[in-house]
C-alpha cells in the first residue's frame, strides 16, 4: 500500500465519528500479523459497569516480537467524556483477568461525532504465593487521542503515522506514539520559539517609552508578550465549547481568520492590522464587557468590522475573571505583524504563525485523572509556562532567552505542584482529618476515600461521614492558579456522590453538589 492511501486508511478512522470497518483498515494495515475478528465478539460487561458501559466487543489479539499480548476492542459509553474512570477500570478488569499486556480500545458514543481512541496499557511484576510463580498487576494508565469530526489535527496525524510507518510494531512503538511526554515537550518547544520571538519585536519597539516604574523595558515587553498569549491560549480552551458561539462548528479563531482574510481581500491598505483591530477589539472589547455596554460600543468604535464579525464580538459570553481586562500593558501602543499570527509553513511547520501553530493540537478542558491522560493540551500548560519564564527579563536573557530557560525555572524556585502530588497531598489530609473527626475505624476510612465502589454499611455510618464532609473546611493560604482547591472540590464531589448511593431518594445535580462544596468547603487567599 503506497503512503497517499496509507494516510487515507488513518484520515479515514480519525476525521469521522467512529466506524467499526474503518477501525479494521487500520488494524489489518498496522498489525498484519494479528488475529482480527471481523464480525466481532461480545465481551460481557459485569454489574459493576452497568449503565456506564453499554457494549465491548472483541475485534481481535496480537502477541508481538517480545511476547506482550494485546488486545483490540471496541467499547460504546453513553459519552466519551463522562465517568472515565469506569471506561478505563472496565478495560483494565477485562486485562487483569486475562493477563494481557495492552490494549488498543475505541470508546465511541453514538450520540457524538468525538471519540477517543485511546491504549491502556498493564504493568504486571512477578511474585510468589503458596510456593508458586504468579503475575500480580501492579498498575495500568490509559493514554488517548480524541478524534473524530472536526478533531483532526496536524500533531495527531503526525503521530499516528508513526505507526502506519511499522508492520507488527512491539509494545515500546505503540507507546511512544501514544506518549504525552513527548507531545508535551514538541508543544513546549514550538510555543516557546514563539514567545520569544513577540517578546523581542514587542520589546524593541517599547524598549525607549515610558512605562511603570520599578519596571525594566526587558521585563515589561515580557509581560505584554506573555499576556498576549495567554489570552489567545485562553480563547482556544473556550471555543471548545462550540455552544457559547454560534459559528456552525466553525471554531471561533479559525471564522476570525477566515474573515479577516476576506476583509483585507477587499480593502488590502488593511493588512498588517489583525492584531490592532481585530484581536484588541475582541480581548477588551467582546470578552470585557457586558452585553448592554457592547452592543452600543462595538457597532460605533469599530464601524470597519465585517457585520459578521461585530455581531459575533457582541453576543460572545462576558469573561469578567480579568484576564480580559483592560491594564497597563494595553495602554503602551505597538504593532505585531500578521506573519507572525497567521503565517503558513505546511512542510517545515516550525515557521509557521502562532495561530497555524496551535490549530495543529487538540485543546481540552476535560480534567485528566492521575492515570487517564489526553494527548491534548490541557488549562495546566499556563502553569507550566510561567514556572519557566516568571525570571526572564533582564537584558543579558533577552539577547538568548533559549539559554536560560531549562535552568531557571528549577533554580529559582518555581516549579507548579503536578496532579499526582496534589492528590497524594489531598488524600493523606482526609485520612488525617477522618481520623480525628470521625469515629470509625481506620479501614472504613481507607475504603471511603480509595474504594470507589464504596456503600455505607448502615445510616450512623453515612450520618457520621455525611457530617464529617459538611464541616470539613480546606484553606489554601497561598492558591496561585487554585490547583490544590479544585482538586479538592473534585475529591470531595466523588466521596458526596459515594454517599449518595445510600440514599436513593436524595436527588441533587452534580452541579448543585459543586457549588455547594465550593460555597462551604473550600477557601483560597493570594
Amino acid at each position: 500500500m503506497g503512503a497517499d492511501a496509507q494516510v487515507g486508511v488513518l484520515k479515514d478512522l480519525v476525521e469521522n465519528p467512529f466506524n467499526r470497518e474503518n477501525l479494521l483498515n487500520f488494524l489489518y494495515r498496522v498489525f498484519p500479523d494479528a488475529n482480527l475478528k471481523p464480525q466481532g465478539e461480545a465481551l460481557p460487561v459485569g454489574e459493576k459497569f452497568r449503565g456506564k458501559i453499554l457494549k465491548a466487543t472483541l475485534l481481535g489479539e496480537y502477541k508481538d516480537s517480545e511476547g506482550n499480548e494485546l488486545e483490540f476492542i471496541t467499547v460504546e459509553v453513553s459519552s466519551p467524556d463522562k465517568m472515565r474512570k469506569y471506561h478505563r477500570d472496565f478495560i483494565a478488569n477485562r486485562l487483569e483477568q486475562t493477563f494481557k499486556d495492552g490494549a488498543l480500545v475505541a470508546f465511541y458514543s453514538r450520540n457524538s461525532a468525538i471519540w477517543r481512541l485511546s491504549f491502556i496499557q498493564m504493568n504486571y511484576e512477578m511474585g510468589k504465593k503458596a510456593g508458586q510463580i504468579e503475575k500480580r498487576l501492579t498498575n495500568y494508565r490509559r493514554f488517548s487521542f480524541i478524534v473524530g469530526q472536526g478533531k483532526l489535527t496536524k500533531t495527531t496525524l503526525f503521530q499516528l503515522e508513526k505507526i502506519l510507518k511499522k508492520e507488527n510494531p512491539d509494545l515500546d512503538e505503540i507507546l511512544e506514539v501514544f506518549s504525552i511526554e513527548s507531545l508535551n515537550e514538541e508543544f513546549f518547544k514550538g510555543y516557546i520559539k514563539r514567545f520569544i520571538k513577540l517578546w523581542q519585536l514587542i520589546n524593541e519597539q517599547i524598549k525607549d517609552k515610558e512605562i511603570p516604574e520599578r519596571k525594566t523595558p526587558e521585563r515589561f515587553s515580557k509581560e505584554i508578550a506573555h499576556q498576549l498569549l495567554n489570552r489567545l491560549i485562553f480563547i482556544y480552551f473556550i471555543q471548545e465549547k462550540e455552544e457559547w458561539f454560534d459559528l456552525k462548528s466553525q471554531k471561533l479563531l479559525d471564522f476570525l481568520v477566515s474573515e479577516y482574510k476576506e476583509f483585507i481581500r477587499q480593502n488590502p491598505e488593511k493588512q498588517e492590522t489583525f492584531y490592532s483591530e481585530w484581536l484588541i477589539p475582541l480581548f477588551l472589547s467582546a470578552f470585557s464587557k457586558d452585553f448592554s455596554h457592547k452592543r452600543a460600543e462595538i457597532p460605533q468604535k469599530f464601524p470597519y468590522l465585517p457585520e459578521k464579525v461585530k455581531k459575533l464580538f457582541v453576543e460572545a459570553p462576558y469573561l469578567n475573571g480579568g484576564l480580559f481586562s483592560e491594564n497597563d500593558h494595553d495602554l503602551i501602543p505597538f504593532q505585531v505583524p500578521d506573519e507572525f499570527f497567521l503565517k503558513s509553513d505546511e512542510l517545515r511547520r516550525k515557521n509557521e504563525g502562532i495561530i497555524p501553530f496551535l490549530n495543529g493540537y487538540n485543546f481540552t478542558v476535560v480534567e485528566d485523572l492521575e492515570d487517564d491522560r489526553d494527548l491534548a493540551v490541557n488549562p495546566e500548560f499556563i502553569g507550566t509556562i510561567y514556572e519557566k519564564l516568571v525570571h526572564l527579563d533582564s537584558k543579558e536573557v533577552l539577547k538568548n532567552p533559549q539559554a536560560k530557560l531549562d535552568i531557571e525555572g528549577v533554580t529559582k524556585g518555581i516549579v507548579y505542584t503536578k496532579e499526582p502530588e496534589i492528590k497524594f497531598m489531598i488524600d493523606q489530609s482526609l485520612i488525617h482529618y477522618f481520623r480525628k473527626n470521625a469515629n470509625l475505624s481506620e479501614e472504613l476510612i481507607y475504603d471511603f476515600i480509595f474504594n470507589d465502589d464504596f456503600l455505607p454499611e448502615s445510616r450512623k455510618v453515612f450520618e457520621d461521614l455525611k457530617k464529617a464532609l459538611d464541616e470539613l473546611k480546606v484553606v489554601d493560604p497561598a492558591c496561585g492558579s487554585g490547583a490544590f482547591l479544585v482538586e479538592f472540590v473534585n475529591t470531595l464531589y466523588e466521596l458526596y456522590s459515594k454517599l449518595h448511593r445510600f440514599d436513593p431518594d436524595v436527588v441533587e445535580s452534580g452541579y448543585a453538589i459543586r457549588k455547594r462544596i465550593i460555597e462551604n468547603n473550600v477557601y483560597g487567599v493570594d
